[in-house]
């Protein structure tokens, strides 16, 4: 999990430094959304395995 998150911050500080603030600000939403979904989901499981 930690290497994946580092490498996913690397590729992001990158991201930035190509695309600017708007692209920033839709690259930090996208992971959040999916750092929540992927949270939802294993809550989700642990309490009745929908997924």
């Amino acid at each position: 999990m930690n290497d994946e998150f580092r490498m996913l911050k690397y590729e992001g500080r990158n991201t930035i430094r190509k695309l600017g603030t708007l692209d920033l600000v839709l690259w930090t939403t996208f992971l959040f959304l999916k750092l929540f979904t992927t949270e939802a989901q294993r809550t989700l499981s642990f309490h009745g395995d929908f997924f």
